[in-house]
């Protein structure tokens, strides 16, 4: 499902990437990456293999933390058609037996829409941490859009590790 054949319905839910509380992480990374790259060569003579470590992971850091914050391209689309993730394309409501949330609970949060296929063994999983839509809006998404399908809700399971 291509942005084309997206059908406007007035039940289409569509779901963006909204990470701007990463700010909060992404702002000191920077600095301190900035901090490191501009005194590296001091950084390097007092140790060549700490220098270059420390500043490959700060600048892994920072471009994931922007990358995070500044892309906002359509991660979810839930319309009659069925369920459109960019990493499967579109997932018909006649192939979707069951779907489910998975809450991992830790230092952080995360998020994840696992829906189980009809074809046996057969998953698929996205992960919805960064969402501008919540549990409950994709919940009524899904339920006004796959009328028809019996397709079973199987809630919230929160995974602690």
């Amino acid at each position: 499902m291509k942005s084309s054949t997206r059908t406007f319905h007035p039940d289409e839910l569509i779901g963006k990437q909204k990470a701007k509380g990463l700010l909060i992480l992404a702002i000191p990374i920077t600095i301190g990456f900035l901090i490191n790259a501009f005194n590296f060569t001091e950084t390097y003579n007092k140790s060549s293999v700490g220098a270059i470590f420390l500043t490959g992971i700060l600048a892994v850091l920072t471009f994931y933390f922007w990358y995070k914050i500044l892309d906002s391209a359509t991660k979810l689309i839930i319309n009659k058609q069925g369920i459109w993730v960019r990493k499967y394309q579109t997932i018909p409501w006649d192939t979707i037996e069951a779907y489910h949330f998975e809450k991992r609970l830790g230092k952080t949060l995360t998020s994840i829409l696992w829906i189980e296929s009809t074809t046996i063994g057969q998953s698929y999983s996205l992960e919805i941490t960064f969402l501008d839509r919540g549990y409950d809006e994709i919940i009524k998404a899904i339920e006004s859009n796959s009328k028809g399908s019996n397709i079973r809700y199987s809630g919230i399971n929160e995974i602690e590790y």
